[in-house]
Formats: structure tokens, C-alpha cells, sequence
């Protein structure tokens, strides 16, 4: 299995839910993980940051934001001296906080 960079997961999923999940994927590596979500409750959110969410965001939500966080939460846990993560068809430069997507900036 590739570990992944970043992990977005939502809290409900068909088959179990994310909380779950994020718990299995820990066994994996040590990646972030943002839950996107329409479980806004309290004990949602506590439960997702107790277990160890970097960040938790609650559907409706505007994209730049979800953007923005992505960014702080790569930022904050890959701190290189070339602050661009390169994808298969994306690049994020950390420093410049901007995604190119197919050589087109978003």
C-alpha cells in the first residue's frame, strides 16, 4: 500500500464510517488527515480531533477554504526545502499557497 500524503475522510461512509477508517489507516503510517463532513456536532468534532484529525471541517463549506487548510496542514507537517508536493496531474507550492492543476494555476 502507497501511504498517501493526506487523507480527506468523511465521518459517513456506506460501508462503516470515517472514524473507523482513520483509526485503520493510522496502523498504516503517519500521515494528516482532515475529516470533510456534514457531522457538525460537538462530539464529532471532539471525536475526530481526539483521535487525532488535524483539522475538521463541516459541510457547507467554500472551497478556497478547504484550499487554505490543505494547504496549512501540508505546510505544518512537510516542512522541505522544496515546498512543492508534485501529484500525478497537480502540483501544490507550499510557499506560493497555489495548486497547479494540468499546468493551470487554481
Amino acid at each position: 500500500m502507497q501511504i498517501p500524503e493526506l487523507a480527506i475522510l468523511d465521518v459517513m461512509l456506506p460501508d462503516d464510517d470515517g472514524f473507523s477508517l482513520m483509526e485503520q489507516l493510522r496502523h498504516k503510517g503517519n500521515f494528516p488527515v482532515l475529516f470533510l463532513t456534514a457531522c457538525g456536532e460537538d462530539n464529532d468534532k471532539f471525536r475526530g480531533f481526539g483521535i487525532g484529525a488535524d483539522d475538521y471541517i463541516v459541510k457547507p463549506f467554500l472551497p478556497k477554504e478547504l484550499l487554505f487548510r490543505i494547504t496549512a496542514i501540508l505546510r505544518r507537517c512537510y516542512k522541505e526545502e522544496d515546498p512543492v508536493i508534485k501529484l500525478v496531474a497537480s502540483e501544490i507550492d507550499l510557499s506560493r499557497a497555489e495548486v497547479v492543476k494540468n499546468n493551470s494555476k487554481r
